[in-house]
């Protein structure tokens, strides 16, 4: 699938248009400004697709931390303990 580029300004004028293109074209907009990519419209099905490989991702890396603290590479810090370590670090900080 080609990504189309347009420049910002391009963009303003015909938001409506690029919206239409990637909603039901499934295409994709590169948007720059001042030759430099600044940010991309696409479609839901796109947004879908994202959202799932990000949902991979993170479960990917959450396997990883564990396993880490399994052997014994990491350790496990209760929430109560980091936030009153926390707390004493900010009221230390504000002395």
């Amino acid at each position: 699938m080609a990504t189309k580029t347009v420049t910002a300004d391009e963009a303003r004028k015909n938001l409506s248009d690029l919206l239409s293109t990637a909603t039901y074209a499934n295409g994709r907009i590169e948007i720059q400004r001042r030759g430099k990519t600044a940010g991309f419209i696409i479609g839901p099905n796109d947004m879908a697709l994202l959202e799932v490989l990000e949902d991979r991702y993170d479960a990917e890396e959450a396997r990883a931390a564990m396993a880490e603290i399994e052997r014994g590479e990491d350790e496990v810090i209760l929430w109560e303990e980091a936030k009153k370590e926390l707390n004493s670090t900010e009221e230390t900080a504000e002395k």
